[in-house]
């Protein structure tokens, strides 16, 4: 794949921000933006696809203000309106060596002084290309943690080179994760800015004095429809979100619990009921296995995939009728079944809409969702070691909620992950259920609910409107709510 890498002084006004830019700007860090390229210039470049800006956008914003008609850009070809957001949010991580939850807010007062003497506006236009291993051995580089080189390595798969930062006094200023995950694709050259400064002003200004993140304002539509079940997570065998609560804590493989023995069927029928919800039912997989052995499942799939990996409405709502006209019908659900839903519904608060859906249609809910001792968890926050087999996931921590991390970034439908602990669980879910017990089983956390407190109708409305209306590609939406408010004023709920 060609590598992108041709700086270009272009005119300012050629290039336009992206709108969807997750960026809050923040007035004390832009000032300090502003000074830090009044002082020391462009260390490092913008970067833009058909003239509007993946990365820079402060930057841009800031050198405009003070007064200059160019700044230096690399143009990437080729890139997709999907993987334009993506690259939007990468850009910001990649140039970047510190760990989010090392940013402190009192930024101001950590700058060093900015040195007085002979100002280059450009100095990124003065890069060499070098040998990455040289770079290696030189700088001791073995290994970078994930808040870098995962970053590096989605953005390579897109042909884009980012350069290295070398101080006056010989430091690997800034890209030291860069070089690692350079080394590990094993890209052969990378581009180098030499500069005239001390390491101490790179590392601050490139590393500390960026905006926040606002994620959840930017991307919540694309989050809330990438939460699909992806087709590669097909089951041949009842979840643990089913069979633990069978076998409790006796952990063993999902796949040697037998659902069709007959002491099994009893055992799922005695802890669910006959009669049962399957809410976010993913490919329908565990729905059949269940009503194959004479159980009474409806299922809930706002975000059903058939053939492609992507929603698909016209399945979607019809998975969703028999559920509607059951909950017209008044029929009776013994309980409620969630599993692994919790941890890819992306927002607090849409997980407490669909509770309370849940209490109010059932007496019982079972909840099961992936802990916070997950490897995907420990992998992204970088507890766990290097090893060839986590270099390929490409995560970042989320900053709107905690133990929440967001992935397949560049594909289009970025996929978020919530990792519970029981107690933050059992908190939820307490709100909705009178009586919560639970327990920590292998990777999942397991709560169940007994006891539904009574929705206020007016919470009960706003949950349906949404659940029933969820946000679909191409300014789409599942567009069920009116059949459903009219399927729960029919049960007398509303």
């Amino acid at each position: 794949m060609k590598r992108h890498f041709k700086i270009q002084l272009v005119p300012i006004d050629s290039i336009k921000g992206a709108e969807y830019n997750p960026r809050a700007f923040d007035a004390s860090r832009f000032k300090l933006i502003k000074e830090s390229l009044r002082k020391l210039g462009w260390i490092l470049p913008v970067y833009a696809c058909d003239g509007v800006l993946l990365s820079g956008h402060q930057r841009t914003r800031a050198w405009k203000s003070l007064g200059y008609s160019e700044i230096p850009v690399v143009e990437v070809e080729g890139l997709s309106a999907d993987e334009m957001r993506g690259l939007n949010i990468l850009f910001n991580l990649a140039t970047n060596d510190f760990r989010r939850a090392n940013l402190t807010d009192q930024i101001s007062s950590e700058a060093p002084k900015l040195p007085k003497g002979k100002f280059n506006p450009y100095p990124c236009m003065n890069y060499e290309m070098r040998g990455v291993e040289g770079m290696m051995m030189k700088y001791g580089i073995s290994y970078g943690d994930a808040d870098g080189w995962q970053y590096t390595k989605s953005m390579l798969q897109k042909g884009v080179l980012v350069p290295l930062v070398v101080s006056s006094d010989e430091k690997l200023a800034n890209g030291n994760k860069r070089l690692f995950a350079l080394a590990k694709a094993g890209i052969e050259q990378v581009p180098v800015v030499f500069t005239s400064l001390p390491a101490k002003y790179i590392e601050y200004f490139l590393n500390k004095v960026s905006m926040d993140f606002d994620l959840k304002k930017t991307y919540s539509t694309q989050m809330r429809w990438g939460s699909f079940r992806r087709l590669r997570l097909s089951r041949e065998f009842l979840g643990h979100g089913f069979s633990a609560w069978i076998r409790m804590q006796e952990f063993a493989k999902c796949r040697d619990f037998d659902h069709t023995l007959p002491e099994n069927t009893e055992k799922l029928i005695k802890r669910f009921g006959k009669t049962i919800i399957d809410f976010g039912a993913g490919h329908l997989h565990e729905t059949e296995m269940l009503r194959s052995i004479g159980m009474n499942v409806y299922p809930f799939e706002p975000y059903h995939v058939t053939t492609q990996d992507k929603p698909d409405r016209t399945a979607s709502r019809y998975v969703a009728i028999p559920l509607l006209q059951a909950i017209a019908a008044k029929r009776k659900f013994d309980s409620i079944v969630i599993s692994s839903v919790f941890n890819s519904v992306p927002f607090k608060e849409d997980r407490d809409k669909i509770l309370t859906i849940c209490a109010s249609l059932s007496d019982k809910v079972f909840i099961c969702t992936r802990a916070e001792r997950d490897p995907q968890f420990q992998n992204a926050t970088g507890r766990t070691n290097f090893s060839e087999g986590n270099f390929g996931h490409v995560n970042m921590m989320a900053n709107y909620e905690s133990n929440t991390i967001l992935g397949e970034i560049i594909s289009g439908a970025p996929k978020a992950q919530k990792f519970y602990t029981l107690v933050e669980l059992k908190e939820q879910v307490g709100k909705f259920y009178y009586n919560v017990v639970g327990f920590d089983g292998g990777n999942n956390v397991f709560v169940s609910g007994s006891g539904a407190k009574k929705m206020k109708k007016s919470n009960l409305r706003a949950a349906i409107n949404f659940e029933f209306n969820l946000p679909y590609p191409n300014e789409e939406s599942l567009g069920m709510e009116k059949d459903a408010i009219k399927a729960f004023t029919k049960r007398g709920l509303l």
